[in-house]
């Protein structure tokens, strides 16, 4: 699990910032203990940066996941909002919920939304330079 020195290095990299503002760090401590947190600040007091850390809680975490459809793909795609590098392992014919519609841009309007943030890769599983 993340600690608040990790999130000190997020907010570093990700957001150029050296320190937390008042009531930051008590409000991402909370979240990473697992608390329900209710965040009232006064506009420009930094909680849209309380908000988007949860999005950081994964990061470094890498999921392969062997998926189709709709389920498993919307939970990896939670992984993925989270911050995790998830690696969606497709058949080489594809996940056939690419073929549901064609209404974002020419693809599947359910596959773009349940893969958004993945990388996909093909592998055929019949064949051993594919197993290695």
């Amino acid at each position: 699990m993340p600690t608040i020195e990790d999130a000190q290095g997020a907010l570093e990299r990700h957001f150029g910032f050296s320190r937390f503002r008042e009531g930051q760090a008590d409000v991402i401590q909370a979240v990473l203990d697992g608390q329900d947190v209710i965040v009232v600040m006064p506009t420009g007091g930094g909680k849209s940066l309380c908000y988007q850390f949860p999005a950081l809680a994964l990061e470094g975490i890498t999921v392969v996941s062997l998926e189709q459809a709709i389920a498993a793909p919307f939970c990896t795609r939670q992984l993925a909002d989270l911050g995790a590098r998830v690696i969606k392992i497709e058949r080489p014919e594809g996940d056939f919920a690419r073929g549901y519609d064609t209404l974002a841009h020419g693809e599947c309007s359910y596959f773009v939304w349940l893969n958004r943030g993945k990388e996909s890769v093909v592998l055929d599983l019949t064949k051993s330079e594919d197993k290695a």
